[in-house]
């Protein structure tokens, strides 16, 4: 599993890579469009004061406009702004929080490989110094949870953990409210929300609902 090319692509996609402009080589330049700094004599047509535009719409005054520009005497807009001279910088990628169906109808099999596929991924994670927590449910209020972190390596405590089981029915509201509770640490502010489950995640409490919804926004 800790081969698997899925995996390793669920890794890299999970966590949001956003893009920083790089503030230490922030500068004021003409090339920002930010604001107005002066007016200025240009030949160029894109800032305009509106008086030289009103000359194109006098017949007379229409070869000036034109003279200006060849000579570069139109009156003109001079904007500055921000420019940034280096590279952007790309935010490292965040932590995860993965949601294991441990209901009765994963038992065998499917669940050997989805715990084989957490073991994996926490790996993964580990080794790129992400935060990571696992939370097993099953039926109504049935939720275990670890957390993983640099801080805290994968140990036997881990392992035992992945042996646990519930058993008997899916409860993805109980699932979902654990998560989007999680979401609220501070280790794990903007983690994404990953379920592995054999089933279709079905969430019908509206309150659950709303509060996925509000979270979705604020991110």
């Amino acid at each position: 599993m800790k081969k698997s090319p899925d995996l390793k692509k669920i890794i890299d996609f999970i966590g949001r890579r956003e893009f920083d402009p790089p503030s230490d080589h922030i500068c004021l330049s003409p090339f920002g469009k930010n604001r107005i700094q002066t007016v200025r004599f240009s030949d160029s047509i894109n800032n305009l004061l509106p008086m030289e535009a009103a000359k194109l719409l006098n017949p007379s005054l229409k070869k000036k406009f034109y003279a200006d520009m060849l000579e570069g005497k139109l009156l003109s807009y001079q904007l500055l702004g921000k420019h940034y001279t280096g590279p952007p910088r790309i935010k490292p990628r965040g932590p995860m929080i993965v949601l294991v169906d441990t209901s009765g109808s994963m038992h065998g099999a499917p669940q050997t490989l989805a715990k084989s596929a957490v073991l994996a991924m926490a790996k993964l994670m580990l080794s790129q110094q992400r935060d990571m927590k696992v939370i097993l449910f099953a039926s109504t209020n049935q939720h275990l949870e670890i957390e993983l972190s640099s801080r805290k390596k994968m140990s036997e405590k881990f392992l035992n953990f992945l042996l646990y089981t519930f058993g008997g029915g899916t409860d993805f509201n109980t699932a979902l409210a654990s998560g989007l509770k999680s979401l609220k640490e501070k280790d794990f502010q903007g983690a994404d929300l990953l379920f592995i489950t054999d089933g279709k995640s079905e969430v019908s409490d509206e309150l659950v609902l709303a509060r996925w919804r509000k979270q979705k926004k604020e991110v």
